[in-house]
């Protein structure tokens, strides 16, 4: 009797054995629209039924053999459709699904489907992107050009350009960005043209294209990034006068020189006068723009022979400096003014004798006296 208690107290300790559910038989997996091969944008409609059973279904579970997996939870039914959208690449892969019975912690799972490989069609090949300048270097007021070119002849295209991460919209109020045609005309090629940089265009430039396939544009991926920074323009030119005060009488000489800081292999000097330039050599002009004597390349010398009425006013200068075949201005020097003063008045000249007629041995005295006190 003893032995029969013990007996029955060890078997109470034992561990009880589990017995699983069976699974339940494999749902049928379809797909919709059927393609050999998606494009970037398609939806795909994924469909999983489930044979009609006794128990409700409650989760059906799509998942792929590159780890993309999702679950959709059901209150009544044996079908569902998940609407997959194509939005990489990456969207490629084996799909397939099974669904679930009961509630958490005590779900009863299907076999797998049937397995349905969906292929996408890679994007369009990258664009090439290239700017002018081509070291991405400009001065601020210079043009800039950025010039996209797609791979392949020429079809149906549309053109992005982006700076900073940002879709740049030509045409916008306050905004001469323009996307131009390429004079080549080719349909491969958009150029976005900015008349002139400013602080706001420095960043970081990429661009893509559209490709139109089978009624729909399709994107390509983007283009390599270039960058444009913005260069400081050359310094401000120094303008000194000859006389220095800037007051000269009328007819005498007038030299004006333009002094450039630093040393560049190549110069353009330029003078202007109450704002408008100077144009040496002009019919019945006796300026001329000369180098100066000390051979000297930043030195420029606007030489006025003899000073007129005209000749007065607020006179500045700049200069343009080449730089990787491109002239790039200066700032224009500080003004200097110019007052021309009536002529001085003709000097007396006397004799002694007062007749000029002298005799052969005898002291002439010849006097020139200005008027007026100096």
């Amino acid at each position: 009797m003893v032995l029969t208690l013990l007996l029955l107290v060890l078997a109470s300790l034992l561990p009880r054995p589990v017995f699983l559910a069976a699974k339940h038989p494999a749902p049928a997996f379809s797909v919709h629209p059927q393609k050999v091969e998606y494009l970037l944008g398609d939806t795909v409609g994924l469909t999983c039924s489930a044979p009609p059973a006794r128990d409700q279904v409650s989760v059906f579970q799509y998942y792929s053999n590159r780890g993309w997996a999702v679950s959709a939870r059901m209150s009544s039914g044996w079908k569902h459709t998940y609407n997959l959208n194509i939005t990489e690449p990456g969207n490629a892969g084996l799909y397939s699904c099974n669904y679930y019975t009961g509630k958490t912690g005590r779900f009863v799972q299907s076999y797998e489907s049937n397995r349905i490989s969906i292929r996408v069609k890679d994007p369009p090949p990258k664009p090439t992107l290239s700017v002018d300048p081509p070291s991405g270097v400009v001065s601020e007021g210079h043009p800039l050009l950025i010039t996209c070119t797609a791979p392949g002849n020429a079809r149906q295209l549309r053109f992005h350009f982006y700076q900073d991460g940002a879709k740049i919209v030509p045409g916008d109020v306050g905004s001469e960005i323009s996307t131009v045609e390429p004079r080549t005309g080719s349909m491969t090629v958009s150029e976005l043209s900015i008349p002139q940089v400013d602080t706001n265009s420095t960043g970081e430039y990429t661009c893509r294209y559209e490709e139109k396939e089978s009624g729909r544009w399709i994107m390509s991926t983007k283009s390599h990034a270039v960058t444009v920074t913005l260069k400081d323009p050359p310094p401000r030119p120094v303008l000194s006068m000859d006389p220095p005060s800037g007051v000269v009488n009328e007819g005498l000489p007038l030299l004006i020189t333009c002094t450039a800081p630093g040393d560049a292999s190549e110069w353009r000097f330029h003078f202007y006068k109450d704002g408008a330039k100077i144009v040496p050599g002009d019919a019945g002009s006796e300026i001329s723009i000369k180098e100066s004597s000390t051979s000297s390349r930043n030195v420029s010398v606007l030489s006025i022979p003899r000073a007129g009425p005209n000749s007065a006013g607020e006179f500045t200068c700049g200069y343009e400096e080449n730089v990787n075949g491109k002239w790039v201005p200066s700032p224009r020097s500080w003004p200097v003014n110019v007052t021309v003063k009536d002529p001085l008045p003709l000097p007396v000249l006397s004799v002694d004798p007062p007749s000029g007629v002298v005799i052969k041995g005898v002291p002439l005295v010849i006097t020139c006296k200005a008027p007026g006190d100096a």
